[in-house]
């Protein structure tokens, strides 16, 4: 069984039209040793386990106060070198993108278009992997039976098989699956505006006037991005 984590991410203030949704895939069993990786590295980093952390967290003080810029990086670190198992991806992690807005017209079309691009047509053989559970980060404006009805014609068009019904859940540091794909999303974000003419912090004419803090982030991000074995970054129209 394949397990999909899903999560979206947007800048309302900085990019106002930009929405991504990031996809997870992760084989069922290899989903233990990403709980244990997320928790190890949770647990060195000390963060408080009441607060929930979240991507945008890592270069700032907000959630944990207690818990240093170096540290929150150290604890994203953990989590995109676990992507990789020896050799082998352990996940496979996908982020669709456009700027048509933040409401839930454009997060279904959204997520019906990363789902046909994620989702493979199933073989044949009925040997468990071709059934695909997923998990979603809540939002306020949808509910469980809309996204079924969105998603389970486009499982079952691959020939594929729905577990049960998809999980809305809310994110917190209990659902590690979910904050590893909001981590991932929000870094994939951070690089796609400041790698384009919509750059998150500055407009097109101050890209070149960046301070050197910010180029300091970026060159973060790309050394996160570049330790995740497997990813992608789809534009949908």
């Amino acid at each position: 069984m394949k397990i999909l984590f899903i999560d979206e991410v947007s800048f309302t203030q900085k990019a106002p039209d930009f929405l991504g949704i990031g996809i997870l895939e992760i084989d069922i069993t290899r989903y233990k040793q990403l709980k244990q990786d997320f928790w190890n590295a949770f647990t060195k980093m000390g963060w408080d386990e009441t607060i929930e952390f979240k991507g945008k967290f890592m270069f700032s003080k907000k959630g944990d106060k207690n818990v240093s810029v170096d540290m929150r990086l150290s604890f994203v670190e953990s989590l995109v070198k676990s992507s990789v198992s020896e050799k082998n991806a352990r996940y496979h992690f996908t982020f669709f993108y456009n700027y048509k807005g933040t409401d839930k017209t454009n997060f279904i079309k959204l997520l019906e278009g990363g789902l046909s691009k994620v989702i493979k047509k199933c073989s044949q053989k009925k040997n468990g992997k071709d059934i695909y559970m997923l998990i979603l980060d809540s939002r306020d404006d949808i509910s469980p039976e809309e996204v079924l009805k969105k998603v389970e014609s486009i499982i079952q068009a691959k020939g594929c098989l729905l577990f049960e019904r998809p999980f809305i859940v809310k994110s917190s540091n209990y659902t590690p699956g979910i904050i590893t794909v909001d981590i991932l999303s929000y870094i994939s974000s951070w690089f796609i505006l400041n790698d384009t003419s919509s750059s998150l912090f500055e407009g097109i004419n101050e890209r070149k006037k960046r301070s050197s803090h910010i180029e300091k982030k970026l060159n973060k991000i790309r050394e996160f991005l570049e330790r995740v074995k497997n990813k992608r970054f789809i534009p949908l129209a």
